[in-house]
């Protein structure tokens, strides 16, 4: 468990404290505290911690500001004394669990190896989409670039295709590459 960065959020020292032990006998780094949102916030920023354990009563006393400033975090526990406590509603995509107090070991570290499964599927997630959205632009570079060597040459799409698939495999660049270089000589031509 020792990968995963943690910062504590709650305006008790003694409950920070007591926290902070649970998760490094556990093997968590504990990257940081904070006693407000605010800090917290400035915390995720300079730390990039994966998850956050949050008091609950933080969001409760300022929610518009306290729910804003927590979608900077990667993730959040929320903490709470009241087993009774209102989630926020809807709940929000950074929340990944809710423990209660007084902590219990088994609860806190059922908690985080939930929010930690919860976080790398994220994680997943987030990196299939950025390959989804490179492989968009790059079909937009290339639909373009052929639509330039259409024109110019009055070719067919396929012939276009063609040229752009053949100057990518004769100087070993990437289909967008090349298809970029065609887009900015034509640029600078007309």
């Amino acid at each position: 468990m020792s990968e995963y960065r943690i910062a504590i959020v709650d305006p008790d020292a003694a409950s920070r404290a007591e926290l902070r032990g649970l998760l490094e006998a556990a093997g968590c780094l504990i990257v940081g505290e904070a006693e407000s949102v605010a800090d917290a916030v400035q915390i995720s920023r300079a730390q990039r911690p994966h998850l956050s354990f949050v008091d609950l009563a933080l969001i409760e006393s300022d929610a518009v500001s306290g729910e804003n400033a927590l979608e900077h975090l990667e993730g959040a526990v929320l903490m709470t004394l009241d087993s009774d406590a209102a989630l926020p509603d809807p709940l929000p995509d950074w929340l990944f669990g809710c423990i209660g107090r007084p902590y219990q070991k088994s609860a806190v570290l059922a908690s985080f190896r939930i929010a930690a499964a919860w976080r790398r599927q994220f994680a997943r997630f987030e990196s299939e989409l950025e390959s989804h959205r490179e492989i968009l632009e790059t079909r937009k570079v290339v639909a373009r670039a052929k639509r330039l060597l259409m024109e110019l040459h009055e070719i067919s799409e396929e012939e276009a295709y063609r040229r752009v698939q053949q100057r990518s495999m004769n100087s070993r660049m990437s289909l967008r590459a090349v298809a970029e270089a065609i887009i900015e000589s034509h640029t600078k031509k007309g």
